[in-house]
Order: structure tokens, then sequence, then C-alpha cells
């Protein structure tokens, strides 16, 4: 905290005290000293309003509270309360010299009168000449008599003005409006100390932790730990990896004992265009729990208490997410899947609402199956349930404009977003835009993958011949694809081709002899020769006379795998919209390295692999646009062994992300250790 922002508190605690002993002078006198220096000091002016002499006074202090904050809760109530006496005089309100000028607390004796004249300036001086002649005793240049009137006129008001604001004894308020006023403006008080220092003490603390790890930034905070975590979390300043908390909760604002919970996350940004390294911080405040799903908290549970809180610069307990500009994350939230290319703000009430307010950037959320794309300056909210009240129920609602309370939040939390115009809006039309364009998906694409050639023999004939392959894979592959085609021609007009055996390749070679029968064969050869591939088509071929034969072939894969499976390594394979997400249970007794992994996907135009990641550390990144993918005979790793290793005892998560959304019943994934067990997994 600040040495002038302590040294205005302690002033007006001082006041407080001193309005409390009757001694109004002296309160006055530090209150002026505030303003002085903070004119729109709201506490200062409710104090002054406790101390003013008389009703003329309080109605200017009353409007100068309506004028910071309109929606103040009982200065309203005492100014209709003064306005409404029996032969009250409007005040200030028929004085707009007054009301237009600007008040001297420092010297009152400087204010202006009210309706005072401006003082006279004199015209230029005549010429010497003509300048009448005095007689020689009369030393003294005359003076014109309506200056010092004038000026004697306007200290005259500015006097009488100075002894009816400080020395006038007005009626007292009421004693339980009294009680009201103080009450509230201590609470406020003390939640503006509490809240800067919470924040000064959270920021200083955690301003030098890595990614993936979690800062105990202000009391109080309660963790559940991992069981082999030989950590300390309980004090400011605390640092632990991530994987290692299993659910915090965050004290809520307490004035009465100076609590206030902060915890300080940072993650990985990972979206495809965040640059490597780039960092996304979460704030957990206040009465928020948090249970975490994963090792880089790509997948949590929360809850926050709305409606506990009465101070205002906090108007409920919840998430805050910084994202650096150009950058991106994606969690799994509450059983919706929520991407972020902004600021935002979470709030989750178990039973009711979980809240994502977006204050910069472009943000989507997908839940029971449905996605809503919103911009910055909106909120989105789905209705959650389930046996722990947390579970998302329902579709995302429209986006809705953000409400003072969410700027109040974003004000108090982060410094900036404190109006709308702060906020530099973002429709859902490009947010979605935004997010196509970050994820590398064209938004003309077809999600759906076709398999269909087209080859054009000549310009009367269509050909179409579906295949089913059979596959078999080996660790080491290599593969033959041969398609034979044979057509007989007459020179009747109608002409008629029958087709041999197709099997599916990558080049084509037509033979033809000088009879009219076609034949066309295919040879391919994979890209890595790790597998063998046998292929078995079922030989049926139509064509017909139209102007662009087309093939569509339909293959079904199936794969086996000669590493023997180990009963003590398991993994359990999900899916989301964008990822294959591995957990790796090692109860082998020792730590086991990742040698090879085997992604199955279904391959499509705008589909591609993006990165693979285990426990927050990037094991491959890039765009591998042909499925399957393979590590590392055919994409490298990054980094060293170590980063490949699962702990025994420590589950381990794989995350494998795609471009494009993941259709269903097509994906596989194959682990091999270097103990020679093997895990699979199919969604």
């Amino acid at each position: 905290m600040s040495a002038s922002l302590g040294e205005g508190v302690e002033k007006i605690r001082q006041a407080k005290t001193a309005i409390e002993e009757g001694q109004k002078t002296l309160a006055r006198q530090l209150l002026r000293e505030i303003l002085i220096a903070e004119n729109n000091n709201l506490a200062a002016w409710e104090l002054l309003a406790q101390a003013t002499k008389n009703d003329e006074e309080r109605v200017y202090c009353l409007k100068r509270i309506l004028d910071i904050r309109p929606n103040h809760p009982w200065a309203g109530e005492q100014l209709d309360q003064i306005l409404s006496k029996p032969n009250t005089p409007p005040f200030f309100e028929e004085s707009p010299s007054f009301q237009n000028s600007t008040i001297n607390l420092r010297n009152p004796m400087k204010n202006p009168a009210p309706d005072a004249p401006a003082p006279l300036t004199p015209g230029p001086l005549p010429a010497a000449e003509e300048m009448p002649q005095e007689p020689r005793r009369r030393k003294r240049r005359r003076t014109p008599v309506v200056i010092p009137l004038a000026a004697a006129l306007g200290l005259l008001c500015v006097v009488i003005w100075g002894y009816v604001f400080f020395f006038v004894k007005p009626p007292e308020l009421n004693p339980s409006a009294r009680q009201t006023l103080t009450a509230a403006f201590l609470h406020e008080v003390g939640c503006q100390v509490l809240i800067e220092q919470a924040m000064q003490a959270a920021g200083s603390s955690c301003n030098q932790i890595g990614p993936n790890s979690v800062c105990y930034g202000n009391f109080t905070l309660q963790a559940e730990l991992a069981p082999e975590a030989q950590v300390q979390f309980s004090q400011r300043g605390d640092t632990i990896d991530i994987r290692y908390l299993q659910r915090l909760s965050a004290s809520p604002l307490n004035t009465g004992n100076n609590e206030w919970g902060i915890a300080i996350f940072r993650v990985m940004a990972n979206l495809p265009g965040s640059l490597p390294g780039e960092i996304v911080t979460l704030m957990v405040f206040g009465n928020t729990t948090l249970d975490n799903q994963s090792p880089n908290l790509q997948t949590f549970y929360f809850s926050s208490q709305l409606g506990q809180l009465v101070c205002e610069q906090v108007p409920f307990d919840g998430i805050m997410i910084d994202t650096p500009e150009g950058s991106g994350v994606r969690f799994n939230i509450n059983g919706t899947e929520l991407t972020l290319m902004g600021d935002a703000s979470l709030t989750a009430n178990p039973g009711g609402e979980m809240a994502v307010n977006l204050y910069s950037g472009s943000g989507v959320i997908v839940s029971n199956g449905q996605e809503q794309y919103f911009g910055a300056g909106q909120s989105v909210s789905v209705q959650l349930g389930g046996e722990n009240g947390l579970q998302a129920i329902s579709p995302p609602s429209a986006p809705v404009p953000l409400s003072p309370v969410e700027l109040e939040i974003a004000c108090t939390m982060s410094g900036q977003y404190c109006s709308q115009g702060e906020v530099t809006p973002v429709s859902e039309e490009e947010a979605q835009n935004n997010i196509f364009a970050t994820l590398g998906i064209t938004p003309t694409a077809t999600p759906l993958i076709s398999n269909t050639p087209s080859i054009t023999p000549t310009p009367s004939r269509t050909a179409t011949a579906t295949s089913t392959p059979t596959v078999t894979r080996t660790p080491t592959r290599t593969g033959t694809r041969t398609i034979t085609s044979t057509a007989t021609r007459t020179r009747t007009p109608t002409r008629t081709s029958t087709g041999g055996t197709l099997t599916p390749s990558r080049t084509a070679t037509p033979t033809q002899t000088p009879t009219p029968t076609a034949t066309y064969t295919h040879t391919f050869t994979p890209i890595t020769p790790s597998a063998t591939a046998t292929f078995t088509p079922s030989p049926s071929a139509t064509v017909v006379a139209t102007n662009t034969p087309t093939r569509t072939p339909s293959r079904t894969a199936t794969s086996t795998s000669t590493t023997p499976a180990c009963t003590t390594i398991t993994g359990s394979l999900s899916m989301s919209t964008y990822d294959l997400v591995m957990v790796i249970t090692n109860n082998s007794g020792g730590t086991i390295t990742m040698d090879s992994l085997h992604i199955g996907w279904l391959d499509g135009p705008s589909q591609k692999l993006q990165s693979v990641v285990l426990n927050g550390t990037s094991l491959w990144s890039g765009n591998d646009n042909a499925a399957p993918s393979d590590l590392p005979s055919e994409l490298a790793w990054s980094g060293t062994a170590a980063d490949r290793q699962v702990l025994n005892g420590t589950p381990g998560t794989l995350t494998m992300t795609f471009f494009v959304v993941l259709p269903s019943g097509t994906n596989t994934v194959e682990i091999i250790f270097d103990n020679g067990c093997t895990i699979q997994g199919s969604q």
C-alpha cells in the first residue's frame, strides 16, 4: 500500500473517531486535507456529511456523494428528507455561479461567494497632460472608490459563507441514520484497505512463478495436495507444481480478520498461433473452490458463491483469466469446453449458472453438444446441475452485454475495463472468424472427410469403383496398392465397360492395348516404411456413360500389435471437441518412459494434428495433415526422454490437439513404453 493511501486511510479513521467524540472541527480539518489531495474520495464526503453544521452544507455534501455514486444507499434518502422540510430554501439550486465554481478546501476564504460581482478592472490611465493638476501637498494618488468597495463586498460574502460553513451548528442526524452512515462507511473503508493490501501482496509474492504452477497469493487458502507432494503450501509466496494440487478453497473477503483468499495460477497457452512459452494467468479469489482434474489445469470444476459480499469493489467471487494478446487457451470447465483469446471472469453458482464474462478478444463455449461464439463486451452462461450441482446441463445462452457489476470486478482485479468505453466490442461473427483463423480452420470447409478421387479417361465415360481393404499393421510397414481396370469399347452408339479389381493407391499408370480394352495399374508406397499393409479389395466396378468418372473407395482398417500389455499400466482415452486425452495410470513400481506413440485419426482436407503434450510439457508440435501420426518414426520427439516419463503412482495426462473438430468412432491411440508394455484406447 502506498504511503499516500495509508496516510489518507489513517486520516479518515481519525476523522471518524473525532466525529464520534464530538470534535467536528478537527474532523472537518482532516477531511479537508484528504479532499484537497483527492476531491472524489467518497468516504471523505460521507464523513463530511456527518460533520456539517447546517442543512446547506449537508445538501452540498450529499450532492457530491451522489455525483460520485448515483446509486448510493443512503445519500439520496437523506437529501430527500432535507429538501422535503417545510419552507426549505432551495440552497444552491439557484446559485449556478456557486455550483460551477471550484471549492478551495485548503483555504475557504479564497472560495468565491455566491453571486459575487466580478472585480472591476481599471481602464487605461489618461495621458499626463490630460490629468488634473493636484496641489503639491497631496502626495498620494487617488484610488477609484468602486474598486475597494467591490473587493470589500466580495470579501464580506466570502467571510459570511466561511462562517456559515464552519461555525454554524446544524441539527444533528437522527441516531439510526448516523449509525447506518457510520457502519456503511467503515465497512467500505475496510474493503478498500484490504483489497489494496491483498492485491499488492499477491502481486509481489507471485510475480516470479513459472509455467504450470500455482502460488499462494493472500490469506487464507485451504489446499489438498497429492500424497507424493513433498512441498509446503500454507504461506504467502508458497509455490507448487499444478499436478500436485487436487483441491483448493479460498476464503471470502472478511474485513474483521483481514482475510481474502487469492491464488494465482500460470498455465501454458495451448492454442495454435500462441508463441512458445506464452503464459496464461488465472486468479482465484474469494469464496471459490476449485477441483483440479488434470496435471496442467486444462480440466477442472469450480464453484463460487454469489451474493455473499457487501463490499462494492468486489461484487462477486470467482476466477479472473488474463490471456496475452494474440494468444489463447482451451479449458474443460464444469463439463464445458471453453476457448478464450482474451481476458475474462468466471463465476459458477452450484445448481445455478456458470457465467463467462469477456472483456477483450474472442471466445467460444461448447456445452451439451452446442457451441456459442461471443466477443469482448459480452457474457454467456450455462445451467449447472447434476450430482455435484456443477455439471453443465444446458446449451450455452445467447450473448448478452456486460453489466456494471461485471465491469466493477474487472476494474478492481485488473485495473482496467472500468467502463464500457474501455472495452473494444467484438461481435459474435467477428469472434467466430477470429477463432477460426487461430485454429487454422477455413469457414467454408466441409468438416466431413471425403475419400473420393476422380478420374476422367474419356469425355464419354464415368467409372465408379468400390473396394473394402483390410489393413494389418506391424512395427515396420511397407505397402503396395494395385488398381486394375479393364474397359471394352465398341463403336456402336452405346458404350459399356467392365471394371476389374481395385485397390486404393496414390499414383495411377494407365496401360491400353490396341483393342478397345483399357487396363489401369495403381501402385502405392507408404511414406513411412515402418509397417506392412495388405489390402483385400472387393471387386465391384460400374461404368456408366457420363463425363466425369468418380471413384469412392471405402476403407476399414484394423490394428494389431505384438507388444505385450501390462496390467500395472493402464490408460483411459476420452475425447473433447478438438482433443484426444489419454490418462495414463502407472502402478508398475517405477518410472516408465514413452518409447513410441501411434495416433489414428480420420484424414480430411482441413484436419491436422497440432500438438502432443504430456503433463503440460510439449512432446511435439507442428502440422501433420496425413493420418496416422507416429512418433518417433514419422514425427520426431521434442525435448528429452525425461519429458516423456510417467512417475509411479502419479497419473500422466497425454493431450493430442487437432485443428478441426474430431468425429467420434474414428480415433485410436497406442503407446509403447520402455519396459515393453503397451496401452491402447479408441474413441
